[in-house]
C-alpha cells in the first residue's frame, strides 16, 4: 500500500492548514456563521447559525449542519471549494465555529469534563492564534454534519 506523506508543521499540525487559502476561507465561514439571516415561521429575519452555535454552546444539540445551498447563496465559490475538498473543510469549518462558539447561556454548578475539554481545546486554538504552535491537531466530525467538539 502507498501512504501519501504528510507534510507536518511546527507542534504536529497539517501544513495545509497554514495555506492562505484556508485561512481566508475559515476566516469567511466565521463571517457565515456570525451574518447568515433567513426567514423564521414568524417571517421575521432570524441568524440560523448564531442560534445553532448558542444551542450547542448550551448543550442542547451537538450537531452543527451547514447547508451547502445557504453557503452558496453567500459565496458560490467557497461552496464549490467545500463540495470538491469536503473532508478538507470539515476541518476548516470546525475551527471556525470553535473560534466563534458562544458561551452557555445557563452555566452549571460544577465543570464536568465536557467543560475541562471545551476549555483545553479553546486554549490550544488560542495557542495556535498566537503562533505558539499547541501540540496535536483539532479534528471535525465526519459526513455532511458535524458533532461539536464541546
Amino acid at each position: 500500500k502507498k501512504q501519501a506523506a504528510r507534510r507536518r508543521c511546527a507542534g504536529g499540525r497539517d501544513c495545509a492548514m497554514q495555506n492562505p487559502a484556508y485561512k481566508d476561507d475559515e476566516e469567511s465561514f466565521k463571517d457565515f456563521f456570525q451574518q447568515y439571516q433567513e426567514e423564521d415561521d414568524d417571517g421575521q429575519d432570524a441568524f440560523k447559525y448564531r442560534v445553532m452555535l448558542q444551542r450547542i454552546a448550551n448543550r442542547e444539540t451537538r450537531v452543527l449542519e451547514v447547508d451547502l445551498d445557504d453557503v452558496a447563496h453567500k459565496d458560490a465559490d467557497l461552496a464549490d471549494r467545500v463540495t470538491r475538498n469536503t473532508k478538507r473543510y470539515l476541518d476548516v469549518i470546525a475551527r471556525a465555529a470553535d473560534a466563534i462558539m458562544p458561551d452557555a447561556e445557563e452555566l452549571a454548578e460544577e465543570d464536568d469534563v465536557l467543560d475541562y475539554i471545551r476549555d483545553v481545546r479553546r486554549e490550544r486554538l488560542e495557542a495556535q492564534r498566537r503562533g505558539e504552535g499547541a501540540e496535536g491537531s483539532e479534528g471535525g466530525g465526519r459526513g455532511v454534519s458535524m458533532e461539536a467538539a464541546k
